[in-house]
């Protein structure tokens, strides 16, 4: 079966003032149900934030919320070897 991308989504976003192929790819991310979209253009961060569907980051946001994450884990004895 062929899923089709929201259309609407990716407008709402270009909105925003992205590229029209910036806004398709987001819009892409959050229909794949995506919890992150990480880029290193800073267009498209700055133009996404506020997004409540997906949060928009950096490599390097994005490396510290997994250490973030993973801490959590360890101190709640959730990891196991």
């Amino acid at each position: 079966m062929k899923k089709t991308i929201n259309f609407r989504e990716s407008q709402r976003i270009g909105k925003k003032g992205l590229k029209s192929k910036d806004a398709l790819h987001v819009a892409c991310a959050i229909e794949g149900k995506a919890e992150y979209f990480i880029t290193t253009d800073d267009k498209i961060l700055k133009k996404t934030k506020g997004l409540k569907k997906i949060e928009v980051v950096d490599p390097i946001q994005f490396i510290t919320i997994l250490e973030g994450t993973l801490s959590c884990s360890i101190a709640a004895g959730e990891l196991r070897r």
